[in-house]
């Protein structure tokens, strides 16, 4: 279950999602660790995607490649709801979420593939990789991305 609330705490950063009381898990330091699968102290790309990939697998809970907004913020309202969070601020939370879902769907349709997820992740990368040597430091990684670019 650890191993699940880092993920789904990593999620909550990655996306990026309102942290709140899902976001208490875990602290960016676990997150970077848990991202950091070589123990080098920095990340790859490659690193990260397969990160990510783990975090999709909790996403797409039927296995079909893809996740819906429902089924998002479904997820991630059960995980507040057992984290303890305020149910009078769910309308909240998951105007917060349906925002983040749709600066991933990047066709918006409603539903985010691997394909969405992998290429939010990378510009998500580059977007912290400040110094452009292909991988974050600590520093970089706890950094604000940029947002997507409109299309």
């Amino acid at each position: 279950m650890r191993f699940a609330a880092t993920i789904l705490a990593a999620c909550l950063v990655s996306l990026p999602l309102a942290t709140g009381a899902l976001g208490q898990g875990a602290s960016l330091q676990d997150q970077f660790a848990a991202i950091d699968s070589d123990g080098d102290g920095s990340l790859t790309v490659a690193e990260t995607i397969a990160f990510q990939r783990k975090v999709f697998a909790l996403l797409d809970q039927d296995g079909d490649g893809a996740f819906s907004r429902a089924e998002f913020i479904e997820i991630l309202e059960r995980q507040a709801a057992d984290a303890g969070a305020d149910a009078a601020q769910a309308d909240q939370r998951g105007g917060i979420w349906t925002q983040r879902f749709d600066g991933v769907d990047f066709d918006q349709n409603g539903i985010v593939t691997t394909a969405e997820f992998d290429q939010a992740h990378e510009f998500r990368f580059e977007s912290k990789d400040t110094d452009g040597d292909g991988r974050l430091s600590f520093a970089e990684f706890g950094a604000v991305a940029l947002p997507r670019p409109a299309e």
